[in-house]
């Protein structure tokens, strides 16, 4: 598996996280593709890998604003997408700019033969119309499913799709192999048997040059992350080369962690575990990532799970819901208090339509009248919720509670089960 992140500011100031993974990518091409000279994966791997991707998509869309996939060829990732979504939910995805696409072209490779005095690693880029347009790239991805869109909708999910794609540095790959040489060169890869003391970098055997395209496979998504400002999920073999760096890259680590340590305080099982027992899992995430609160909390999350003592998470999640202040908490919400205990109606009129709500504030006011000594009654408590309620990010976790306990209603007893 392989996930990256990405944390920027949107352009309304807010922290905003974007996945990048690869991991369904990687499923397509083992389990879809048929490789010559590759046995088929058996039903139970494939069960059991495409059960994890899935598990794994559910956590990644409720904990990250964006997930961008990585495409190799034909967009076949889009097409699961459309299978667990539905067109009307990747649209609706694409509409909350939570979707991207990165078409990866860049390709090394390694000699088999031995040849004196030939450089061990190739590279390049793949330049087929599937792997460098991305309008192919998603026309042929369309051509791998069993029940084809309307004309009219491919029609907009191309147009749509094209928008949110990007490709990786030309020379990217040229990048890494010259990078690897010198790692090499100056004994930075000794400790995995690659010594200059041993083998000349133009002599090495057929098993050096196998480890040392798979260093060079991994300086080539280092490279891509820190051009584009990522992190990862990802236990890289060869990480011990990146020390400098090692911290940034895996700060994914940090947000993950910290959600479970919050989940562990709130008795929230994993997100991961939550899905299979949820019914139309897909249709419900889509609802619960775009409330604000959930916006909210993953813009928190990031920003906390900055923090270099992954333990202190515990410390922003109290503060954060013991300093929590509604409008009427506020210095000018409790003047506002005094007037909207006495006219309701009027205050609420005035406070969410400004100026324009007065008019019709004064007939609200006689339906809102308050009880004796300003108490407010379930109908004032639902008005003014929005108001007297701070945000705090444990709204995320009773919204969770309650898909929890949604999913176990769904779930039959023990005698329909008989049945």
């Amino acid at each position: 598996m392989s996930a990256l992140t990405i944390i920027m500011l949107d352009f309304r100031g807010i922290m905003k996280t974007t996945i990048y993974n690869s991991e369904l990518n990687e499923f397509s091409r083992k389990f879809l593709v048929k490789n010559p000279g590759v046995p088929d994966p058996s039903p139970h791997d494939f069960i059991t890998q495409r059960n994890a991707i899935d598990a794994s998509l559910f956590e990644s869309f409720l904990l990250f604003d964006a997930l961008s996939f990585k495409v190799h060829g034909e967009n076949i990732p889009l097409v699961i997408l459309l299978n667990h979504f539905g067109v009307k939910g990747v649209e609706a995805l694409l509409d909350q700019n939570a979707l991207e696409f990165i078409l990866w072209d860049q390709m090394i490779g390694h000699i088999v033969d031995d040849i004196d005095g030939v450089d061990p690693l190739s590279h390049g880029r793949f330049n087929s119309p599937a792997h460098s347009d991305p309008e192919e790239s998603i026309k042929l991805g369309f051509n791998w499913m069993t029940k084809q869109p309307r004309t009219s909708d491919k029609k907009n999910l191309i147009r749509k799709v094209r928008d949110v794609y990007s490709m990786p540095e030309k020379n990217l790959s040229g990048k890494a192999v010259a990078l690897s040489k010198s790692a090499y060169d100056s004994g930075k890869l000794k400790v995995y048997g690659l010594s200059p003391d041993q083998s000349a970098y133009r002599d090495l055997d057929l098993d050096g040059r196998k480890k040392l395209c798979q260093c060079a496979e991994e300086i080539l998504q280092y490279s891509h992350l820190i051009d584009s400002n990522l992190s990862s999920y990802s236990n890289f073999e060869f990480y011990k080369i990146f020390n400098d760096s090692n911290r940034k890259i895996h700060a994914a680590l940090n947000l993950q962690d910290s959600f479970k340590e919050l989940s562990r305080i709130e008795n929230i099982p994993d997100l991961k575990k939550m899905f299979p027992g949820s019914s139309k899992p897909f249709d419900k995430l889509l609802k619960l990532r775009n409330k604000s609160s959930s916006k909210k909390f993953r813009s928190w999350l990031s920003e906390c799970s900055n923090n270099e003592d992954g333990v202190e998470i515990t410390k922003e999640y109290i503060d954060a819901i013991a300093n929590s202040k509604g409008f009427f908490q506020t210095k000018t919400g409790r003047f506002t208090k005094n007037v909207a205990m006495s006219a309701v109606g009027a205050g609420v009129g005035l406070l969410i339509a400004g100026p324009a709500g007065a008019a019709g504030g004064a007939s609200v006011a006689k339906l809102l009248e308050p009880a004796a000594d300003f108490g407010l009654d379930m109908l004032d408590e639902f008005v003014l919720s929005g108001l007297t309620k701070g945000w705090t990010p444990k709204i995320f976790f009773d919204d969770l509670v309650k898909l929890e306990k949604s999913n176990k209603s769904m779930q039959p007893t023990a005698d329909a089960s008989a049945d």
